[in-house]
């Protein structure tokens, strides 16, 4: 572990340690759409908004299914049914920070102001390119559920061997094509490699959806260029931090704290926060300084909520994310958990676990319960509060730049990553 930042840290693992099992859910984030107007500031619902333009983004996708025959349209529609469901955080981020800026920018900037049809139009892009990288997140990690249910590899081998059923419900059986212990694809199975491979070619054409949105968006061509920037960006960054997930998990790069901290950022922050914040201010015409507080303050952000969902994937309760307990540990993940692990006397018990395709749920529990007792679960809950932190320092030196109604979009999110628990 570096030192340099250890100091900031351990006063806050002070704070923490007496609640190091409880894990703040990612999932459980909201953003303005889901709390109390606030006196003088009504706040509009924007989550229907997005999920009927997404509707209709399927519908696009559908019709040019059709052009190929019923099995490929049957293929896309299976696809499109398990879209619903999420919290629509990077949408609505959008969205909302877009309502927020075009409320208060014209007047101070006189620079226009995109329709907000398009807005949401974009704000549903996002959902399908998140949708997107699920996809293909699920082949590499080898999962066949997703939010408690089978995934699309799983339902497409489940439909393929007649089960009908959830590929991995919690008995412990699954359809031809699994491991019953680990709920993995078993990748030695036809039937397997056809679901995983159609699984990425249907990410594929997922994304290829979402860049038409961006490409085809009703604004002047250097404010589109823009969006078309901040898209290439953060799927790059996004492509970089899943190759290191996997050169980490995999033994290929070593496990430096740097490494590590990279694919941290990289993985999700960009995708996650930044890029909704950063369309946001290009939709609205919001100027430069604007423009780099919030996608500053949107990268910490992006940076606490990547800690959060390993701290959830390891410590959490699987009823509530809907995935196996074991998962990352079977695979070897390394993440700030195990960087701190790696420093503890517990740490040759952990290593002899990670990455150990046959662990059983008894093991997987005594190997949380070692992360926890060595206190990584404490440290990576200090690192979440230091991005969140640093996210409300951004927001407090930039108060002049950034309108207020937008700093409260922020303000929600912050809140729920500073506080709520269950």
């Amino acid at each position: 572990m570096s030192s340099e930042p250890m100091e900031e840290i351990d006063a806050v693992e002070d704070q923490v340690d007496a609640a190091a099992h409880d894990v703040r859910v990612p999932g459980d984030l909201r953003l303005a759409g889901d709390l109390p107007a606030s006196s003088g500031d009504p706040v509009m619902d924007v989550s229907e908004d997005v999920r009927r333009a997404t509707a209709r983004l399927m519908d696009e996708g559908s019709r040019r299914a059709r052009r190929h025959g019923a099995e490929v349209l049957q293929l896309w529609e299976l696809a499109a049914a398990q879209l619903p469901g999420g919290k629509l955080l990077r949408p609505r981020l959008l969205l909302e920070t877009f309502d927020a800026l075009s409320a208060d920018l014209p007047s101070r900037t006189g620079r226009p102001v995109a329709e907000r049809a398009e807005a949401v139009r974009l704000a549903a892009a996002l959902e399908v390119l998140h949708f997107a990288f699920l996809l293909h997140d699920d082949v590499i990690d080898n999962d066949l559920t997703r939010r408690g249910r089978a995934n699309l590899v799983g339902a497409l081998i489940a439909r393929e061997s007649g089960s009908g059923s959830d590929p991995d419900s919690g008995s412990g059986s699954g359809p031809a094509g699994t491991d019953s212990d680990s709920g993995a694809a078993g990748t030695g199975d036809r039937r397997s490699h056809w679901a995983r491979s159609t699984a990425v070619l249907v990410g594929d054409q997922m994304l290829a959806l979402a860049h038409q949105v961006f490409a085809r968006v009703d604004l002047p061509r250097s404010e589109r260029l823009a969006l078309l920037d901040a898209l290439g960006d953060a799927v790059a960054e996004s492509a970089v931090g899943e190759f290191l997930d996997v050169s980490l998990s995999d033994g290929v790069v070593a496990p430096e704290t740097d490494v590590i901290a990279e694919m941290t950022r990289t993985k999700t922050a960009t995708y996650s926060f930044e890029l909704p914040l950063r369309a946001a201010c290009v939709l609205a015409g919001a100027p430069e300084p604007a423009r780099e507080a919030l996608t500053s303050a949107g990268r910490h952000l992006g940076i606490a909520f990547q800690h959060q969902d390993d701290a959830l994937s390891v410590f959490g309760s699987a009823a509530e994310h809907g995935k196996d307990p074991s998962s990352d540990l079977r695979e070897g993940k390394q993440t700030a958990i195990t960087d701190f692990a790696r420093g503890t006397s517990d740490w040759p018990r952990i290593e002899a676990a990670l990455g150990r395709a046959d662990l059983c749920a008894p093991d997987g529990r005594h190997v949380r319960s070692l992360l926890a007792d060595c206190g990584a679960e404490a440290h990576v809950q200090a690192l979440v509060a230091r991005e969140v932190a640093q996210a409300r320092a951004v927001l407090t030196e930039a108060e002049d730049a950034v309108p207020a109604p937008a700093a409260r979009v922020l303000g929600a999110v912050i809140e729920e990553l500073d506080g709520r628990s269950r």
